[in-house]
């Protein structure tokens, strides 16, 4: 996001940003698994997390003087169905979240279709393992994993990415996941305990469709030692090897 100060605008407008970018966020919330923001000059910039080509951003507003509406600049791609260019489109900020429907629908409509039988393979990988960790806490869609936690699941995806390249060296496949795996650890913070689950289902399926020895040695470790002790028992029984997640792959290597 810009570094906006709300001085450098009338009142007006700066409480307009201010709703726009509520609005915004509350829409990558809602759809966090499949897009993500990233820090630019715009007012908010979203891509497509699996096609960083397909993004959706807001530019400096404008103040209407005549309609006394501040008008936003909106840019996104693709422009429709039909179409992989881009759109802009200077809107009032009742129209933002309409725009945004459009792009997302799209967005969702590429994400449906599947031409391989390796895709087929990994998205019902992607299903049955989400069933299996899905984190069932009244307040899993709204917040992110505690400051424990976080430590936890940070170390755990530190290792499984070691372990990944030690197993499978210079494999161009792993690495892929291994970069997946580390941009999940980056962004535990930002995201809801669900959201995170899901994420993580989908590089254990991509883990699962490489090698099915692989996937249970990192699956082992994130099923019996991660969520169905530590984050089901709680931060009071956390064991002293919090820091040391790495003894549990060695064996495997």
């Amino acid at each position: 996001m810009a570094d906006l100060k709300a001085k450098n605008y009338t009142l007006t407008v700066s409480r307009d940003i201010q709703e726009a970018l509520r609005i915004m966020r509350k829409l990558l919330k809602n759809n966090s698994t499949i897009i993500e923001s990233i820090n630019t000059e715009k007012i908010f910039y979203l891509h497509d997390i699996s096609h960083k080509n397909f993004v959706f951003y807001i530019g400096e507003p404008t103040r209407d003087n005549e309609t006394k509406e501040t008008i936003f600049p909106i840019t996104y791609v693709p422009e429709n169905q039909d179409s992989l260019s881009y759109i802009t489109t200077h809107c009032s900020i009742e129209e933002i979240e309409e725009h945004f429907h459009d792009w997302i629908y799209l967005i969702k409509e590429f994400n449906s279709i599947i031409f391989t039988e390796e895709e087929e393979f990994i998205k019902f990988y992607e299903e049955e393992i989400f069933n299996d960790f899905e984190i069932l806490d009244e307040d899993a869609s709204i917040h992110p994993f505690n400051n424990f936690q976080q430590i936890i699941l940070y170390n755990f995806l530190s290792e499984t990415s070691i372990y990944l390249e030690n197993k499978h060296p210079n494999n161009g496949e792993i690495t892929t996941i291994c970069l997946e795996t580390l941009e999940l650890r980056d962004n535990i913070q930002n995201l809801t305990k669900k959201e995170f689950s899901k994420r993580l289902s989908k590089i254990l399926a991509k883990i699962k469709k490489f090698s099915i020895k692989t996937f249970f040695e990192v699956s082992d470790v994130a099923k019996k030692e991660i969520y169905k002790y530590l984050l089901k028992e709680g931060v009071n029984k956390l064991p002293a090897w919090i820091d040391n997640i790495h003894t549990f792959f060695i064996s495997n290597i």
